[in-house]
């Protein structure tokens, strides 16, 4: 398993963060606006009859966004490029051509060599987009076959960047302060440290670990012990400190929660909650980092999606290009 889509796995806070920016991004669903190519100086009645004209475009890739669950697709796509810092879906056409699914595929970190999932091919020349290797198969996928999200591609190489690389680290403190600290510290608050001396007289070597295993195994937090052996016992009051653990975590919650930028009050980790600070809280939240990630999420399905589906549209109908087609989020 991929060691950061583990971490998404198996801790809560990642989990609901990531899911909280998936939601917040796409649970409003969308609208698809179309525009003129060349307005030619029109005035805007101009332009809205002109469009009239275009309707049938409209309800053809509103129909398809439908068919394909468009909706559900964004957020998946939110999610994995969290996770991974990419997202890939295979789009299977019908036999004209128009897409009827599209079809998620893994994506991994592992090195193109090797690793199963699907990954760009560049050109080594200048860097463009030859295609998608899956599964050892170099040439699986052309580009125009698969719809692909990177997140925060700031090297142009389509990889994208993980969210959860930067903290990666903190999360495994975070794991062994859940995991282990706090159930040993649990065990020491519960029943003491004990150190239990037996006398096995003349026994042999291995009478005598029988007898320290029955006693040992006898051994039970607010239980009685009967027995006929001479056995000394001496307890220590040996209690961690929780509240340092406590404090550790909390911050450890707060360096992970900072990395994804989802208010505390949303996931459950405000203490006392203030009406006023979590309204400001939530209209930056979704001013900021939900508004960012629908405008990433808009250019590319604008680029990739819509531009593929308007081509497919003129040609169908005969025609040149001459609407372009803009995805609006809704509030």
């Amino acid at each position: 398993m991929d060691a950061y889509y583990g971490e998404y796995r198996r801790d809560s806070l990642v989990r609901n963060a990531i899911n909280a920016l998936g939601y917040f991004s796409t649970s409003g669903g969308f609208d698809i606006v179309l525009d003129l190519v060349d307005p030619q100086g029109l005035d805007e009645d101009g332009i809205n009859q002109k469009l009239e004209g275009f309707r049938g475009l409209k309800d053809f890739i509103d129909g398809v966004n439908k068919a394909v669950g468009l909706d559900m697709a964004a957020y998946t796509a939110v999610v994995k490029s969290r996770i991974y810092g990419r997202a890939g879906f295979e789009i299977i056409r019908a036999a004209d051509g128009t897409p009827e699914r599209l079809l998620g595929r893994k994506v991994d970190r592992a090195n193109a060599d090797w690793g199963s999932g699907l990954r760009p091919r560049l050109a080594e020349s200048d860097g463009h987009l030859l295609g998608f290797s899956f599964d050892r198969d170099a040439k699986a996928f052309e580009p125009e076959e698969i719809l692909w999200f990177a997140n925060s591609d700031i090297e142009g190489d389509f990889n994208g960047q993980s969210d959860i690389e930067p903290i990666f680290h903190q999360l495994g403190t975070r794991r062994f302060l859940m995991h282990e600290a706090f159930k040993e510290t649990a065990k020491m608050l519960w029943a003491p440290w004990g150190d239990v001396r037996v006398d096995t007289g003349p026994a042999s070597e291995d009478e005598a670990r029988k007898m320290i295993n029955a006693v040992k195994n006898s051994i039970k937090p607010g239980t009685w012990m009967v027995h006929n052996q001479d056995i000394e016992t001496k307890t220590a009051e040996i209690h961690g400190d929780i509240d340092a653990l406590v404090k550790i975590l909390e911050a450890v919650d707060q360096d992970v929660i900072g990395n994804f930028k989802v208010p505390r009050f949303l996931l459950g980790r405000e203490k006392q909650l203030n009406r006023a600070t979590a309204f400001a809280e939530g209209q930056l939240f979704l001013q900021g980092p939900i508004k960012d990630i629908q405008k990433w999420l808009a250019r590319e399905i604008e680029s990739q999606w819509y531009d593929m589906l308007t081509k497919i549209y003129f040609k169908k109908h005969g025609g040149d290009v001459a609407v372009k087609v803009k995805h609006v989020w809704r509030p």
